[in-house]
């Protein structure tokens, strides 16, 4: 029936999450959860069936349960004779290009010195220390000299170790709460260069941990950079204060839950819904056709009262995610418009000076790299509405062939 070494964790009072030999974790409820702890019971299909019957107060023969078995179970990888189709897997698909670069061994022994922080009840207090020193070290400093006496060549090696120091903590968190975790490697968001860490099993941890490990990566960084505020006060040397006020204002950014940064992980945590960003676009874009609009603005209070408040709250998610990137490419636009019309000359001329190896790092400005997102944001917008015409189209000229 079920392929040894399912194990079912607690998600909220409703839901559960299975976790699979191949290290894949899907939600259930609890139809489905009391579904597959009875085929964990039984020996055979028929006894199987025979306790489902008793259990559900249906009828249901031997085949017509083998077919709800496929139909709710299938392709998952849990049961022994599947033949359903593997379903497809969402774990990190945000990303692009990934390449390991730690593997999880390693990974686990570098993350050890903070494992001490991430028990449930020394976490917050750890995290409050922190901050507080940070804000003690900037109030107490002068900052109105900082940035003529900077070493800039040490400045960027303190900034960027950031980087793994952060994934450290999220490794650290997982492996505190004796959860597998996968390694640290590097890919692209967008145009962005990012680093990542596979802590997928955190999903199996009660929310309280999932919080601790999500924000373990922003509490390494906001400590990393207490440490180089004393640092800077016990030697005067102003590239550690620079670098820890630049680590912690990063910190903030961080937490924009638009982003599939700390800020979003967070959110879905607190709001208990996995896969948020995509639950919540598909809402409202469902909420914004004319099936919907139109009986909202005939009787809205009938509407709202149709819905519930998950979806309310998917849908408000949504809306605000949408605006806050319209916003953005309406920015770029009007603060650089110049530049939006004449980015694929800038494009080409940065070919010509890679090919001729004289490009440098300051080329590559803010505003240009604003202008590539505003692009690939459009890209994708348009080829989104592209795939949804040829569909429509396709759709149609079926049609015509049937009829």
């Amino acid at each position: 029936m079920l392929i040894e070494g399912i194990t079912l964790h607690s998600f909220d009072a409703d839901r559960w999450v299975v976790h699979t030999q191949q290290e894949r974790n899907f939600l259930v409820n609890r139809p489905t959860y009391r579904l597959i702890e009875l085929l964990r019971e039984c020996n055979n299909s028929n006894e199987a069936v025979t306790k489902f019957n008793t259990s559900f107060q249906t009828s249901l023969n031997a085949v017509q349960f083998e077919q709800l078995i496929a139909e709710k179970l299938g392709g998952y990888q849990i049961l022994k004779d599947d033949t359903e189709p593997e379903k497809p897997t969402l774990k990190n698909q945000y990303l692009k290009l990934k390449v390991e670069l730690i593997n999880a061994r390693w990974a686990g022994w570098l993350s050890k010195p903070f494992q001490v922080f991430y028990s449930p009840k020394g976490f917050w207090w750890a995290l409050l220390g922190a901050v507080l020193t940070n804000a003690g070290v900037y109030f107490s400093s002068d900052t109105t000299q900082l940035f003529g006496h900077i070493n800039y060549p040490l400045f960027l090696g303190l900034v960027y170790a950031t980087m793994l120091i952060h994934e450290l903590g999220h490794i650290g968190a997982c492996a505190k709460y004796g959860l597998k975790h996968g390694g640290i490697g590097f890919g692209f968001y967008f145009v962005l260069p990012v680093m990542y860490a596979d802590i997928t099993n955190i999903w199996l941890a009660n929310k309280p941990r999932r919080l601790i490990a999500n924000l373990a990566g922003i509490f390494n960084e906001v400590f990393y950079a207490a440490l180089l505020g004393i640092i800077y006060l016990c030697t005067d040397n102003v590239t550690f204060l620079a670098a820890s006020i630049g680590i912690f204002s990063f910190v903030v950014w961080e937490f924009n839950p638009f982003v599939r940064f700390d800020g979003y992980w967070v959110l879905s945590d607190l709001t208990n819904t996995p896969n948020l960003l995509i639950k919540a676009n598909n809402v409202f874009k469902k909420s914004m056709t004319r099936g919907h609009i139109i009986p909202f603005l005939k009787n809205p209070v009938q509407s709202l009262s149709q819905t519930t408040i998950a979806q309310r709250w998917l849908f408000m998610y949504g809306f605000i995610n949408t605006a806050f990137w319209i916003a953005i490419m309406t920015y770029t636009l009007v603060v650089y418009w110049d530049t939006v019309v004449g980015f694929p000359v800038i494009v080409w001329g940065l070919i010509q000076k890679a090919i001729h190896l004289e490009i440098k790092w300051e080329d590559f400005s803010r505003k240009l790299i604003t202008v590539l997102v505003f692009y690939l944001l459009a890209i994708r917008l348009l080829s989104n509405q592209f795939r949804k015409v040829t569909a429509i189209w396709v759709q149609f000229k079926t049609t015509q062939l049937v009829f």
